[in-house]
């Protein structure tokens, strides 16, 4: 329920608008490494590193490669709600290292990983203690 009100929240912030600061919006969803998996699927056009947060709860980050655009992809799914984000990124391959560095983070304990929506409607995700 913890996760869906964090949820809420976020669907909430994400849709206003708050000129003065670069971070609009910023979510921290408790990971664990013994419940984490990274997979490649040229079907579905990425990399995923998947969380099973629980209690039919999920959170997935996707390095997607579309026609001519990369994009990390945040998907969050909650009991009641769910939501997408992207942000354009460089490249495929910076994408995926950057979600090899989270797991590897969350493999050395860190316990969250921290998803933050900028006014320049890009995405920042970052592992944290």
């Amino acid at each position: 329920m913890k996760f869906a009100k964090s949820l809420l929240v976020l669907t909430v912030l994400a849709g206003a608008v708050t000129a003065q600061a670069q971070i609009e919006s910023a979510l921290e969803v408790p990971v664990s490494a013994d419940k984490m998996e990274m997979t490649t699927s040229k079907l579905n056009g990425g990399s995923f590193l998947r969380f099973n947060t629980g209690g039919g709860q999920s959170f997935s980050l996707k390095c997607h490669q579309g026609f001519g655009d990369a994009k990390l992809m945040v998907f969050l799914k909650g009991s009641m709600m769910s939501t997408q984000l992207s942000s354009p990124v460089e490249n495929m391959e910076t994408c995926v290292q950057h979600l090899s560095g989270i797991q590897e983070q969350v493999n050395v304990g860190a316990g969250k990983v921290r998803i933050e929506i900028r006014h320049d409607h890009t995405l920042g995700v970052a592992a944290i203690r």
